[in-house]
């Protein structure tokens, strides 16, 4: 018998096409086989799905998930990893709470080795929404004694007190699955002393990135130029640097991105952890120097001849004058760690109600926004801790991250 089996796939359904005179000939049991075959290939799962209650999908709903884990052999190693959104979630190995977390929670990345056992093991999760569109997800990944591996991922065959709907794929989600990280959070906080002694920067082998991106070392700060604490470029493609004892270092590029020329630019400033070239200017948050200051070039000779104070702030130097960022209304946007004092006299739009608090502190981490001549300035937002850095995205919203 002659023909040929093919099988085109993209997305299901699977179409199946049999070409050939003797096509029809073929035994339905062996094309049932070959046909199994092509769908076990194209259906194997390579990350969870989100899933919930179908029907369920409103505030107050309890979901009870389950899934019979068999592990063949002793385990080396295994790892769980789960995320619920619009849901509280908690996860139990056989009947064992591994970990709980409110709704909106953390992503939960646990190794789970010991509570698996050689045989037949209960996943459980039992979530409660908070809204109209909660979701849970899940992957178990292991390698057991003699180097196989295995995994287990939600989807529509999960258990349930309702039949289970599917409402998407993580599969596309870059942050999903991404490799360990070096640090954790019990270390996190001190990583800064990691460079204390360093001889040269970050290897860049180290970086975890997306793909398309990589990183390059470009230069590390030389014995005499201390340590860096701040970047921005000028509009002449150049690199400036806020040194963190004092002053500003300029680098200029070739057409390859090599530092061709290293200067000083400005030696008494200190710490300016904010830099920003806008409206003609350089703008430095200079923390030690405990003001904002506008840098400008009267004479068009590359050197900054005019160095303003716009505004001069009270407190302490720890969590203090920060970045700087442009704000999509053109304005610079100043923020500030919680050693700064917020003055009572700046208009200030957020609640009145802040300063009524017990007891009082006139220091807080805070935002201010302040025109290009430093004539109008205003308290932004407050109530942080030490944010360090600001940026906006596409829609104008703010971000920050605690430091």
């Amino acid at each position: 018998m002659r023909g040929l089996l093919a099988a085109s796939h993209t997305s299901f359904p699977l179409q199946l096409q049999f070409l050939g005179p003797y096509s029809r000939k073929m035994k339905l049991p062996r094309i049932l086989y070959l046909l199994s075959l092509l769908i076990v290939s194209t259906t194997t799962q390579a990350a969870p799905e989100w899933i919930w209650i179908k029907d369920g999908r409103k505030a107050n709903v309890r979901a009870e998930f389950n899934r019979s884990v068999p592990i063949v052999d002793h385990l080396r190693s295994a790892r769980l990893q789960a995320i619920a959104d619009g849901a509280s979630l908690t996860i139990r190995i056989n009947g064992q709470v591994l970990d709980q977390v409110p709704a909106q929670g953390p992503l939960i990345d646990r190794e789970v080795t010991s509570l698996l056992q050689k045989g037949e093991n209960m996943l459980s999760l039992t979530a409660v929404s908070v809204n109209d569109a909660p979701a849970v997800a899940l992957q178990l990944d292991w390698t057991d004694a003699k180097g196989k591996n295995g995994s287990l991922f939600t989807n529509s065959k999960w258990k349930t007190n309702g039949a289970t709907a599917p409402y998407g794929s993580l599969a596309n989600a870059p942050w999903w699955n991404l490799p360990s990280l070096t640090l954790d959070s019990l270390d996190d906080y001190t990583q800064w002393k990691r460079a204390s002694n360093a001889a040269k920067g970050t290897d860049p082998s180290t970086f975890s990135t997306l793909p398309g991106y990589e990183v390059e070392l470009l230069r590390s700060a030389g014995k005499e130029e201390n340590s860096w604490v701040s970047m921005a470029f000028d509009p002449q493609g150049r690199i400036t640097i806020g040194r963190e004892d004092k002053g500003l270092l300029r680098f200029t590029l070739s057409s390859d991105g090599q530092i061709i020329r290293t200067e000083n630019i400005e030696d008494t400033l200190k710490e300016c952890r904010g830099l920003l070239y806008a409206h003609g200017a350089l703008y430095a948050n200079a923390n030690n120097s405990r003001a904002l200051y506008r840098l400008r070039d009267l004479d068009g000779d590359d050197q900054f001849e005019e160095k303003k104070i716009l505004y001069q702030s009270q407190g302490g130097v720890g969590h203090g004058r920060n970045d700087l960022a442009l704000g999509p209304d053109g304005m610079i946007y100043a923020i500030h760690g919680d050693s700064v004092h917020i003055p009572d006299s700046l208009p200030n739009r957020t609640s009145p109600l802040r300063r009524k608090r017990l007891p009082y502190r006139p220091n807080e981490g805070h935002v201010l926004r302040i025109g290009k001549d430093g004539k109008k300035i205003e308290v932004f937002c407050g109530g942080l801790r030490n944010p360090y850095g600001i940026a906006f995205n596409r829609d104008g919203e703010a971000f920050t991250y605690d430091a």
